[in-house]
């Protein structure tokens, strides 16, 4: 622990108060742009499976049909790059369009869960570099334990309600990962230096 502390425990907490109500207050969502790739791939898939029915199979055979050769100016006929050919065409486009369905739903699942508390873990971090930069003991990760109850009345402060065990295990997962030296990026927008 730090013997000399330089930054004010008081005022670092509420800087990051302040901070975790901006981020908690945040009016953007990821939930509408999820819902639209979740609709797009559905969409796709359902497009899919509808040219792969019997019903289609004479469009489906127009569409692999390759158009009738040109003709050179010898008046044979010019022959054609193989890949050029439609055979086959339909159904790699059925392939083609669940593999965009496939690209959509990989994308959606980029997104962070709209329910979780995303600012946690980084508050969770920056309480542990506040405590420790200002010269407090290891803390104890349990749920009744000072830094427990501190952490949590940070976030009540800040407007997220959990209860104590979530506070203890976001805490306790920001304590297997801290590291004195590795501090997370934003820390200096919170720590509050000594007057």
């Amino acid at each position: 622990m730090s013997d000399h502390p330089y930054y004010n425990y008081e005022a670092s907490i509420q800087k990051l108060v302040e901070w975790l109500i901006l981020r908690n207050k945040s009016d953007w969502s990821p939930t509408p742009r999820v819902l639209e790739l979740k609709m797009l791939a559905q969409r796709l898939e359902e497009t899919a499976d509808l040219i792969g029915e019997q019903r289609w199979m004479f469009v489906e055979e127009a569409y692999n049909t390759d158009p009738p050769p040109e003709i050179g100016k010898d008046g044979w006929p010019i022959e054609r790059d193989p890949e050029e050919s439609m055979q086959g065409m339909w159904e790699a486009t059925k392939w083609r369009l669940r593999d965009i369905a496939a690209t959509a739903l990989q994308e959606a699942a980029l997104y962070p869960d709209s329910r979780a508390k995303p600012e946690i873990p980084w508050g969770a971090s920056a309480f542990l570099h506040i405590w420790y930069q200002c010269g407090k003991d290891r803390p104890t990760i349990y749920d009744k334990s000072e830094a427990v109850l501190a952490f949590g009345k940070v976030c009540v402060d800040a407007g997220i309600h959990l209860s104590d065990s979530r506070y203890r295990k976001a805490l306790g997962a920001a304590w297997e990962e801290f590291d004195p030296l590795s501090q997370p990026d934003g820390l200096d927008l919170v720590l509050v230096y000594h007057q």
